[in-house]
């Protein structure tokens, strides 16, 4: 098992191998790379759309908008699992602390997901403002840290937060399909809430200050100050709602 969710200080050769990274990595070649994953999301939404309509009568009796919200709460899941999965991966079995050319893959992955997500769910705007908020956010982060040429390897303590976005999927959908009373509904919910706060209110504050102090040169600090801020204010406001939902539904059982 690698050296687990530490952040430490880098030697002297991963500093060279990060500058080496940095060397062949161009942020044109990383929004190229962005622009196919928001592509091959595009693709996985016309087939998923095209297999829900043969084999869900449920599915194609909802309007185009509620198909589209659903299409979109799926690739969500997928994209949460995928990621995840990688950053889990590497802080439990893997050195964190190790250059992967994975690290920035990923981030081109997660970013073309936004991308498309952001557009796709362009008719939603209006109705959920706070929405296009995240979406800015998230792409302003993930392409402002390529820009800025920060570690890619603090790449897995970042994405790794995406693990409570799989509850939060498995509850809409679960709630559009008409199971909203059901166990595993409360099960979601319940692992959704835990898992925000272990993830987002715990742990991400842990890592920033891990980036901060290992990871950043003073120019990039107040850059990353000011990204930062309105992320973690996110963070904190969404979870006094997911609490206010929570205690809500469990007054109501």
């Amino acid at each position: 098992m690698g050296n687990n969710v530490s952040m430490r200080p880098l030697t002297p050769e991963q500093v060279r191998d990060e500058t080496q990274e940095f060397a062949t990595t161009s942020m044109m070649d990383f929004l190229k790379r962005s622009v196919v994953h928001a592509g091959h999301f595009a693709v996985l939404k016309a087939l998923l759309r095209m297999g829900m309509l043969s084999c869900s009568k449920t599915y194609k009796a909802l309007p185009a908008g509620e198909r589209t919200s659903v299409d979109l709460y799926v690739l969500s899941l997928y994209h949460a699992f995928v990621t995840t999965g990688f950053a889990a991966y590497k802080l439990l079995f893997c050195d964190p602390n190790k250059l992967s050319a994975f690290n920035y893959r990923s981030l081109s992955f997660n970013n073309g997901y936004f991308i498309h997500d952001f557009i796709a769910s362009a008719s939603r705007w209006l109705q959920h403002p706070l929405d296009i908020l995240h979406h800015v956010c998230a792409i302003s982060l993930i392409s402002g840290g390529v820009y800025q040429q920060l570690s890619p390897t603090i790449v897995p303590h970042f994405l790794v937060v995406e693990g409570s976005t799989v509850f939060l999927c498995i509850m809409w959908l679960l709630r559009r399909f008409g199971r909203e009373t059901s166990k595993m509904y409360m099960a979601s919910s319940l692992l959704f809430a835990l898992s925000f706060f272990v993830l987002r209110i715990l742990w991400l504050p842990y890592a920033l200050y891990g980036l901060f102090k290992y990871r950043v040169g003073e120019k990039n600090i107040n850059v990353l100050k000011a990204i930062f801020a309105p992320v973690m204010a996110l963070q904190f406001f969404w979870f006094k709602q997911i609490m206010k939902q929570l205690m809500s539904k469990l007054r109501a059982v």
